[in-house]
């Protein structure tokens, strides 16, 4: 199925790209690369068993889609398959297509449309998947208690992306530019903070080489259009981040840089993200206050002391390179933050 909808050429494909471009979300440069190189086509059965390892039996699973990716409903669905034979699926208002796609090709997942049908005759033991804002999930819980379910919450998260004192600047700013790019940003692994090792003038020439690869991404994938609502979180993030430190806005991208933080703020999505110089030692401290809202760590190579030093504060983020960061294994849900049953949220706000 998800080759199909990979496929330019097949009617799933041709439907899924025509219904997302529609949308305007994502330009259609960023409808491609999200359903080329984004869904997952290249599952191993290694992976495959983990994934449905990380499931438990229910009788019945009802899954809440958001629309922050326009792809999560694949890996979503699979793991409400993986929990119970029949899913009922509540997809997102805003962004329907792959839900109803999926659900009409797979006669176990029945789409409806309100809350009351998702949960209709759900008994104790059964399970609900949200994926959404704080929100969203905090309205959820209650009635999920109500009705004894078992609530396994996803909210927003934010990448973090580490470069390391040895890595190349250019090279590792084209790997994270690359990791910025797809879903504009909006997704749960999507880096929007960047720790740099070394002092201010590394963090500086980082952030300006980074500017390039992403001015030369956003020429190939431009940026969707943007709400006034968007338009105005980026404008204050960008006045904010001007008393603190340096900008780069481009048409497609925004940067912030700050080489002495005393705290951190990740960037807004949208293709936005926060740029610190960093040590070690710093990390704790500036990261310590988001650790249950970080999803995912990447770096050029594994054992780093900044990939070190994240993975203690956050230790249920996947970790990658910069490059996989948004092509994690299909071992399990995107988010493996181990919070079942809890809210798994952040308040940097994602769509």
């Amino acid at each position: 199925m998800a080759k199909r909808i990979a496929n330019a050429d097949d009617l799933l494909g041709i439907r899924a790209r025509a219904r997302l471009i529609e949308l305007g979300d994502l330009s259609r440069e960023g409808v491609e690369l999200a359903l080329s190189e984004h869904l997952e086509t290249t599952a191993t059965e290694a992976e495959i068993a983990s994934f449905v390892g990380r499931a438990e039996e229910a009788a019945h699973c009802a899954v809440i889609l958001s629309a922050n990716v326009c792809t999560a409903a694949l890996r979503a669905l699979a793991f409400g398959l993986a929990t119970a034979p029949l899913v009922r699926v509540k997809a997102s208002r805003r962004d329907p297509v792959l839900a109803e796609l999926l659900a009409g090709e797979l006669p176990s997942v029945e789409l409806v449309y309100t809350l009351a049908e998702a949960t209709a005759n759900l008994h104790l033991g059964d399970e609900l998947h949200a994926y959404g804002s704080d929100a969203t999930l905090s309205a959820l819980a209650p009635h999920a208690a109500e009705l004894g379910l078992t609530l396994k919450g996803h909210g927003t998260g934010f990448g973090l992306a580490v470069i390391e004192a040895d890595d190349p600047v250019e090279g590792s700013a084209l790997a994270l530019a690359r990791a910025i790019v797809p879903f504009d940003g909006r997704g749960c692994l999507s880096p929007r903070l960047a720790f740099v090792a070394g002092d201010a003038a590394r963090g500086h020439a980082f952030a300006v080489s980074l500017n390039a690869s992403l001015e030369r991404a956003g020429q190939d994938v431009p940026r969707g259009p943007l709400s006034d609502e968007e338009r105005a979180e980026l404008r204050l993030f960008l006045r904010t981040s001007e008393l603190l430190g340096e900008i780069w806005e481009g048409p497609n991208h925004l940067i912030a840089l700050d080489a002495s933080a005393e705290a951190v703020t990740p960037a807004p999505a949208h293709r936005g993200i926060s740029v610190v110089s960093a040590s070690s030692a710093d990390i704790s401290r500036l990261l310590t206050p988001w650790r249950a809202f970080v999803t995912a760590i990447g770096s050029q190579k594994r054992g780093g002391p900044l990939a070190c030093a994240a993975s203690r504060v956050a230790p249920f983020a996947r970790t990658s390179t910069l490059a996989a960061m948004q092509r994690p294994p299909f071992d399990g849900p995107v988010d493996l933050r181990r919070l079942d049953g809890q809210l798994t949220g952040t308040n940097t706000r994602s769509r």
